[in-house]
């Protein structure tokens, strides 16, 4: 049929969470079918490792001894003696002895004594043990901080070497200098103060810029940035001279930082965000806050998260500002949704 003649007849096949699926469109690789034997054969514990060429020297032997020499080379392919100088073993398993003398045949001796070469132990191991892992992963280190040390002193004697060829070049060329000592860039924790420190000093151009610099003044005076805690003067007591330092009320600290993460971190994003990102604490505050504008960017962002095993049954919702429990994909995009206004 000519539905099925671009189907292959060995499809590939990958591994999800409700088990294997067959591809029936891909067919399957050989780099593939490949990984898969040479592993059978270090499970099966032989000290060499299996080729696929082995196989193939097995059948070409088996497909002889069945059909005859125009036969054979109609199958496979052959032409010639192509089969007799390199498909013929070395090693001839047959009972010289009964054919020398007339006595009967012992073919199982024959064939247990032929294979007495295959050196195949099951008790080999197949991985490296946690010893002989650490043992790799130093050698590793050392490898590189030693490769590291040879190509930075590579790199260094060539500057020295062609750094004084390169600065004559650059005057008589009369270019300016490309690299200026400039000093670090301030780094600020909110956007919106970064953006008031860049158009402080510039002249407003136009109407429309300085609509700009009063919204994002305006945005800047609704935040608040993380509370940098000082350092506690000691205080003298009058009865003695011992010195007791003053302990914060925990109380407020716990007020001052609630009040913080409902002004950087609302119920309700001004833009669509990853609910799952925006609970990540070891994570800037820019990149939890990251805008996602597109909806099929974001559904396939939340898809990578749901692949980890803590999100396949019962979690609590990312978000700072939210104690919620949910269960599943479709309940966090519910979730999201209706508390959140966020749309997957």
């Amino acid at each position: 049929k000519k539905k099925v003649l671009d189907q292959p007849f060995f499809c590939d096949v990958i591994h999800t969470s409700e088990g294997g699926c067959i591809l029936k469109d891909k067919a399957f690789p050989y780099a593939k079918y490949r990984d898969i034997f040479v592993r059978l054969g270090r499970v099966a514990g032989f000290e060499e490792s299996l080729e696929l060429y082995q196989l193939q020297r097995a059948s070409r032997r088996n497909i002889n001894s069945v059909l005859d020499p125009v036969e054979r080379n109609q199958t496979v392919g052959h032409l010639g003696s192509t089969y007799e100088k390199y498909y013929t073993p070395t090693h001839i398993a047959r009972d010289f002895q009964a054919i020398y003398f007339g006595t009967p045949l012992e073919e199982e001796l024959i064939r247990s004594v032929a294979s007495m070469g295959l050196s195949r132990d099951r008790r080999a191991p197949t991985e490296l043990n946690d010893d002989q892992q650490k043992e790799a992963k130093r050698e590793i280190g050392s490898t590189y901080q030693k490769l590291h040390r040879i190509r930075l002193d590579e790199a260094i004697r060539a500057f020295h070497d062609s750094v004084d060829t390169i600065e004559i070049a650059r005057q008589l060329s009369g270019k300016a200098a490309t690299e200026v000592l400039t000093l670090p860039t301030v780094e600020f924790e909110l956007g919106e103060r970064a953006a008031i420190a860049g158009m402080l000093f510039k002249p407003a151009e136009n109407d429309k810029a300085r609509v700009k610099f009063v919204r994002t003044l305006a945005r800047l005076c609704q935040l608040q940035e993380t509370h940098q805690p000082k350092a506690l003067k000691r205080k003298k007591m009058d009865f003695g001279s011992e010195v007791v330092k003053q302990e914060p009320d925990a109380s407020k600290c716990e007020e001052i930082v609630e009040v913080q993460s409902r002004h950087l971190y609302p119920m309700v994003p001004p833009h669509p965000v990853c609910l799952i990102c925006i609970g990540n604490k070891e994570s800037s505050y820019e990149w939890r806050m990251r805008h996602k504008p597109r909806k099929d960017v974001l559904k396939k962002h939340v898809k990578t998260h749901f692949r980890l095993p803590k999100y396949q049954g019962e979690f609590q919702c990312r978000h700072p500002n939210c104690s919620d429990m949910l269960d599943g994909m479709m309940h966090f995009k519910r979730h999201a949704f209706d508390v959140h206004g966020v749309s997957h």
